[in-house]
C-alpha cells in the first residue's frame, strides 16, 4: 500500500479566477528558510500564515492592474508531499489544505475597456542551480487597453509607465514571503517548482529553486489557455 509523507517546507499557492467565462490559475511555489534556533516551520499556524500573507499582497499589489472583470473564487494552499516507498515528488491535497472562498472573493480594480483574455502579461523568473529548469514564467491577466500603446484598442506592449508599474506590482513575487508566527518570525521563499529534477535522495535543491530575479516583458504575450498553463514559476 502506498503512502504520501507530507513535508514541512514545500508550498503552493493558487489564485483561482474567472475572467469572461474563462478559468484563470496563477499557481506560486514556496520552500520554508531555515528558522531562528534550528525550529521547524510552524505547519498548522505556518501554512495558514503564509495563505493569509499572500493574499493580501495579491490584493494590494497586483488586482489594482488587473481588469474590473477578472475576479477570485479561490485561494488555495496545497504541500509537498513525496510517494513512499519511493517515487517522484508532488504536490497534492492534504489534511493541512487551506481553501479560502467560494464565490466571488476579489475583483480586480482596473476599470478600462479589457484587453481579450489571452493577452497577458509575461514575467521570467531566474532561479539557482540555472539551466532550463532553472527558469520559470507566469502570466498575468486580464489587463487593460489604457496600459498599452493602444490606449483605445488592441496594443501589442506596454507603454513605460505601465511597464514600470508591473514592475513594483510583482517585485514581491521574487522575495522571500516574510510572515510571523508568535514571537518567531520566518521566510518562504518564492522557487521555481522542477518535480522532475528530483533524483532520489538529492533533497530539495533541485525540486524546489530558489528565485534570484524577475524581469517583465514590455511586449504582451500571447495565451491560448491560461488555466493553470500560465505559472511555470
Amino acid at each position: 500500500m502506498a503512502f504520501e509523507i507530507a513535508l514541512d517546507d514545500g508550498l503552493e499557492l493558487t489564485v483561482s479566477a474567472v475572467y469572461d467565462g474563462q478559468e484563470i490559475a496563477n499557481v506560486f511555489w514556496f520552500r520554508a528558510a531555515e528558522l531562528p534556533g534550528g525550529t521547524d516551520f510552524p505547519l498548522a499556524t505556518g501554512s495558514i500564515e503564509t495563505l493569509s500573507t499572500f493574499i493580501t499582497a495579491w490584493r494590494d499589489n497586483v488586482l489594482p492592474l488587473l481588469s474590473n472583470g477578472y475576479r477570485v473564487n479561490q485561494y488555495v494552499l496545497r504541500r509537498l508531499v513525496f510517494p513512499f516507498p519511493g517515487g517522484t515528488p508532488k504536490f497534492n491535497f492534504s489534511a493541512t489544505e487551506a481553501t479560502v472562498g467560494d464565490g466571488v472573493l476579489d475583483v480586480g480594480d482596473a476599470g478600462n475597456a479589457s484587453l481579450p483574455s489571452y493577452a497577458t502579461v509575461n514575467v521570467w523568473y531566474q532561479a539557482s542551480p540555472g539551466g532550463r529548469s532553472g527558469r520559470g514564467r507566469k502570466a498575468y491577466g486580464p489587463i487593460t487597453e489604457d496600459q498599452t500603446n493602444n490606449s483605445g484598442g488592441f496594443g501589442n506592449y506596454l507603454t513605460d509607465g505601465n511597464l514600470t508599474a508591473w514592475q513594483e506590482a510583482i517585485g514581491w513575487t521574487d522575495e522571500d514571503l516574510t510572515t510571523g508566527v508568535t514571537s518567531d518570525n520566518y521566510a518562504m521563499r518564492p522557487v521555481v517548482a522542477s518535480l522532475k529534477s528530483y533524483v532520489a535522495g538529492s533533497g530539495l535543491n533541485n525540486v524546489l529553486r530558489v528565485i534570484s530575479g524577475s524581469t517583465v516583458r514590455q511586449a504582451l504575450g500571447s495565451q491560448v489557455s491560461r488555466k493553470r498553463k500560465n505559472s511555470g514559476a
